[in-house]
């Protein structure tokens, strides 16, 4: 692993928790990390590690996957649960910059890879613990 891992101040931890239902499972994975290299990009960091998991879901031949990317600044976790008639995303996404990742801004990327969102809770926790919904 690289080291350029970026030393900050706890003040600059921000993280949002995301969790959305989605309407199409083809290609979950190569999105899921599409997306997260532009979330990289758009937190001015970089993927250092990535490893994807996979595992089955209720139905047969229904995968889900939990994909983990380790940042310069912080990490991304992402997992699916898939069944026959749900197909729900979860993001974590933690970073340590000043950089600010509005809502509005983080669910237009998220819809640029996954598309119409049916339901969707999105939270943004900053350093200082102040919770944005």
């Amino acid at each position: 692993m690289k080291l350029e891992y970026k030393y900050v101040s706890v003040k600059d931890i921000q993280r949002v928790l995301f969790l959305a239902e989605i309407e199409s499972r083809e290609n979950l994975l190569e999105r899921i990390k599409s997306f997260s290299q532009d979330i990289a990009n758009r937190l001015n960091s970089k993927i250092l590690f990535e490893k994807e998991y996979e595992f089955p879901s209720v139905q047969e031949k229904i995968k889900n996957y939990t994909y983990v990317a380790i940042l310069s600044s912080s990490h991304i976790v992402i997992s699916t649960y898939i069944s026959s008639k749900e197909k729900y995303i979860d993001v974590d996404i933690t970073w340590c910059s000043r950089i600010n990742l509005s809502r509005e801004e983080f669910v237009n990327i998220f819809k640029k890879y996954f598309g119409k969102i049916k339901n969707e809770k999105f939270i943004l926790i900053d350093g200082e613990f102040n919770i944005r919904q």
